[in-house]
């Protein structure tokens, strides 16, 4: 075999190699690229939505306590505001979160959707009971309210 021969098929096999190569790693960044969509396109979407709504929880709950240790009705007043605009932000976060869990019909997702929908309902009307009972300065037995009623259906909310 000639030397130009030699050569031009080591070129040839070195050029192949590269392009094998090249496609091998383009391929490998477009899975990585569409796994970090995913990520960040979804399940940071889900994360965050989770954590605000848990945070308008906590809101709430600290409303609640507000308007039964101030004595000034208008602050009370001003609590309840904050309430009412804490269970809407909740309640739009709410929404938006299941809209993404049922558009992408995860079961497990689902499945868990459920429990907690069924819990929300609980912990929520607990919690406009005990703002009203606020509210209106029914003070007695309200710990025992707050701790019993309210904390036990929100702890499975704020651990979920």
């Amino acid at each position: 075999m000639r030397v130009s021969t030699r050569l031009t098929v080591g070129y040839s096999l070195l050029i192949l190699m590269f392009i094998l190569c090249s496609v091998v790693a383009f391929r490998g960044l477009n899975q990585a690229s569409q796994s970090m969509k995913d990520v960040v396109g979804y399940r940071l979407t889900k994360v965050t939505l989770v954590n605000d709504m848990g945070t308008t929880l906590r809101n709430m709950l600290v409303e609640i306590r507000n308007m039964a240790l101030f004595s000034d009705q208008q602050a009370v007043e001003n609590e309840l505001i904050r309430f009412g605009e804490q269970k809407k932000i909740n309640l739009q976060k709410r929404d938006a979160l299941f809209s993404l869990i049922k558009a992408e019909n995860s079961a497990e997702e689902i499945r868990l959707l459920d429990q907690v929908s069924g819990s929300e309902d609980a912990a929520l009307s607990a919690l406009n009971e005990a703002a009203g009972m606020a509210q209106r300065r029914q003070l007695e037995g309200f710990a025992d309210f707050l701790t019993n009623k309210c904390v036990r259906h929100n702890k499975f909310l704020l651990a979920v």
